[in-house]
């Protein structure tokens, strides 16, 4: 898939979110788009479209994006990167 896809569907599947989720998400988002400086930008967007998926599967279960990544947006991305 190429990167504006990744784009793309990971906006989709935001808009799915409720509307806490969707700010907790765009901060994680938004960490992983400043260190696109260091990192390819297709492997950043990839990676945050995959937690995207993921995180929308576990929204069908019941859990927020708090309960999921945990309180803090930019140590989860943090972590990750």
């Amino acid at each position: 898939m190429k990167s504006a896809m990744y784009f793309e569907e990971t906006q989709a599947l935001m808009k799915t979110f409720s509307q806490e989720d969707q700010v907790y998400f765009q901060d994680l988002w938004d960490y992983f788009n400043l260190a696109g400086f260091l990192y390819e930008e297709k492997a950043l967007r990839e990676q945050v479209y995959n937690l995207a998926l993921d995180f929308s599967q576990a929204g069908a279960d019941g859990l927020t994006a708090k309960d999921y990544f945990g309180l803090d947006p930019k140590g989860m991305a943090d972590q990750i990167i």
